[in-house]
């Protein structure tokens, strides 16, 4: 063979196998665009499924920085960035659905609940709020520039009393449901109090109030007895039937003395202002008014039974409202706020520091978050919780997507190979517990009760 033939030869080979590693390039261009392709497609369909919506701030590193690079890579591929928004979503105005505050600080959960009763009252839907002690919640109510029609209830702005607008009958029982079971159960201390309302009634033609029940001496009814009949307020009659009935009670006198002198110091420092006004619930959330009651005392069990169980009976008569708990022991107080929380007709929200601690346990909880549907979540510094609120926010169908490819030499030609395996979680988790812990100030998850769909956005 002569040099030409041989060069000629050589050229030939050469641009065979330019040709090849064309088509192998071409195929392997084709072969990553597909995977593009289902990539994104899978994507978008986890973002459908998902219904993430998060405020874009939110998506820069500096803002989460515990959140790990692929939980990052999920939350900004499966998310739909949103632009900031001003508030909590309105529900309310529409229907309103029960809610749960929870995490974060004091101050921030006010805000929150600020931004809720705002929304009830622009519906004419009157809220009340039982707190101790939070100036946070009756500062912002105040200061608020859409509510206008507000009573504010503490130890020196307006007393509250659970018995004002009652009947004599309804006063007993809502003081006897609010006591603990050996006074319940004793029927003398409910015959002896029935006593001594219907007689303060007939010497002070009224109905007695709370404070002064409580300072009654109960060896002086028939004192009392006696003085109506001699100053004409009763005749022989009914003087005998005050009589028989507190004799048939009077083995219990001085247990229920003894009571009241308990409940007179539980009580003193709520009542320790002579020149408050007497205010009651009935006439307070009669209209699209936003009432706050500070109880002064978190462990004073009678008072928050005597609010709620006032609460039960305006309900019954009809008054529609939203009851408010504010870091309260929702696993408390003998079991009456979750009592009313779960009642299924009631409407009610909870702020709670830790809901999962309040609730007392997952049980509770979850019976609790059977009647919520719109919860807010700041952080929480518990991880065991914030799995617990994970779950509680819902799953979604997800596809996990597995690419592979890769590149091996025969000599000088390529030969590319490339894969994918694709398997389906039927329950990922709408917000994964990391983000929960990665919050912080006034970075919060809101669900929000009308359209089930979640947002991560920050509370202004």
């Amino acid at each position: 063979m002569g040099w030409g033939q041989f060069f000629a030869g050589m050229a030939w080979d050469l641009t065979k196998t330019s040709v090849k590693t064309s088509v192998e390039a071409g195929r392997h261009a084709k072969m990553k665009y597909q995977m593009r392709r289902d990539l994104l497609n899978k994507q978008e369909e986890n973002r459908r499924n998902r219904m993430l919506m998060v405020e874009e701030s939110l998506l820069r590193s500096s803002n989460l920085p515990q959140i790990g690079s692929e939980k990052r890579m999920l939350l900004e591929g499966e998310s739909t960035p949103i632009q900031m928004q001003l508030a909590l979503h309105g529900g309310i105005q529409r229907n309103y659905y029960n809610t749960i505050i929870s995490g974060g600080s004091a101050d921030i959960r006010a805000l929150a609940l600020l931004k809720t009763c705002e929304d009830a009252y622009d519906s004419g839907l009157p809220t009340i709020i039982i707190h101790c002690g939070n100036r946070s919640i009756e500062n912002y109510i105040i200061g608020s520039s859409t509510i206008h029609n507000r009573v504010i209830i503490n130890s020196t702005n307006g007393l509250y009393d659970p018995f004002l607008g009652l009947s004599n009958t309804d006063i007993t029982n809502l003081f006897i449901q609010a006591a603990p079971d050996y006074v319940r159960q004793n029927w003398n201390f409910s015959a002896l109090i029935g006593l001594i309302v219907e007689l303060y009634e007939i010497r002070q033609k009224k109905n007695i109030n709370l404070k002064t029940l409580l300072k009654t001496k109960v060896m002086d009814l028939p004192k009392k007895i006696q003085n109506s009949r001699n100053t004409g307020l009763i005749n022989d009659t009914k003087m005998l039937e005050l009589n028989q009935r507190y004799q048939f009670a009077q083995s219990d006198a001085n247990g229920l003395q003894q009571y009241l002198y308990q409940l007179q110091s539980k009580f003193q420092q709520f009542y320790a202002n002579n020149n408050g006004t007497y205010r009651g619930l009935g006439k307070a959330l009669n209209g699209n008014n936003i009432v706050t009651v500070d109880i002064t005392d978190a462990s004073n069990e009678e008072f928050v039974r005597l609010i709620v169980n006032n609460l039960l009976l305006l309900r019954r008569r009809g008054l529609d409202f939203i009851a408010c708990f504010a870091d309260l022991n929702l696993n408390g107080y003998n079991g009456v706020v979750m009592d009313y929380a779960v009642n299924g007709s009631n409407k009610f929200s909870v702020c709670s520091a830790d809901i999962v601690s309040s609730a007392g346990g997952n049980d509770k909880l979850n019976t609790l978050l059977g009647y919520v549907k719109s919860c807010v979540f700041f952080n929480h510094s518990n991880g065991n919780h914030c799995n617990v609120l994970s779950d509680s926010l819902g799953t979604y169908r997800r596809w996990n997507i597995a690419y592979t490819h890769g590149a091996t030499n025969r000599g000088i030609i390529p030969d590319m190979s490339a894969g994918s395996n694709i398997s389906e979680n039927p329950a990922a988790k709408r917000v994964p517990p990391e983000i929960l812990l990665s919050l912080s100030g006034n970075q919060m998850v809101y669900k929000d009760g009308e359209s089930n769909e979640i947002f991560m956005m920050c509370l202004n």
